[in-house]
């Protein structure tokens, strides 16, 4: 792939400004460049999306204008309404930022794993789930877990045995994760509790040693990694 920027056959600095701006929708007129170097005339639409974790998206529309200097007309939108959902944002200075989400079933942030496996594989997961620690990339939830892997071993096996609960209330147990695209940046925080799963028919038939678990994380916040200043030694 090429940065789209490449594409752009003139107006370069039109282009930032209209990438750097903050509205919520816009709309430029420019040319572009096609596989053939041919000049295209465009609109540009635009909208920067503020992920979960404080990541910014850039979501470019393209539309090409007829040639001439009769322009199609953008149609009229209907009456949609756009709510910007908002997520708590923290200070500069502060190294924990939460990132919690609701408690509905829809927002539930869990993974399941199979503690039958070594490195507890990563089966399945919620959306909420992959939007905080990204997708499951045939890594398993150990090689995430950052501190004493034996202690959240016992805790899940004591877990799914109905061994940590205070009357019949799971207990939870607090963890630092470490997604591989998060790891150059912070580590995530979470509490999280540990249920077992049904098999269905057809997995209890193909693999026998299939343990399902499903961690539910709770309050969870993500610990940025403090960049060390120029010149200064680490202590």
């Amino acid at each position: 792939g090429v940065a789209f920027e490449e594409c752009v056959r003139d107006d370069h600095e039109r282009f930032r400004e209209f990438m750097a701006s903050t509205a919520s929708s816009q709309c430029l007129h420019l040319h572009l460049n096609d596989a053939n170097g041919s000049r295209v005339a465009v609109q540009l639409f635009h909208s920067r999306l503020e992920g979960i974790l404080g990541q910014t998206t850039h979501v470019l529309g393209v539309r090409e204008e007829a040639d001439g200097q009769y322009v199609r007309p953008v149609p009229e939108l209907d009456d949609i309404e756009i709510i910007d959902s908002s997520i708590p944002s923290a200070d500069k200075h502060e190294d924990f930022v939460s990132v919690s989400s609701g408690t509905t079933d829809c927002q539930e942030c869990s993974v399941t794993i199979d503690a039958g496996s070594r490195n507890f594989a990563l089966m399945t997961c919620t959306p909420c789930f992959t939007a905080i620690c990204g997708p499951p990339r045939g890594e398993g939830l150990l090689d995430w877990l950052r501190g004493d892997k034996n202690t959240f071993i016992n805790w899940v096996q004591d877990s799914v045995h109905g061994e940590v609960c205070n009357d019949g209330v799971d207990i939870p147990m607090h963890v630092t994760l470490a997604p591989p695209h998060f790891r150059s940046v912070g580590h995530i925080h979470a509490d999280c509790v540990a249920r077992l799963e049904d098999l269905e028919e057809d997995e209890e038939s193909d693999d026998n040693d299939v343990v399902l678990v499903k961690i539910i994380l709770s309050k969870v916040s993500m610990k940025r990694r403090r960049k060390q200043p120029r010149g200064q030694s680490p202590t």
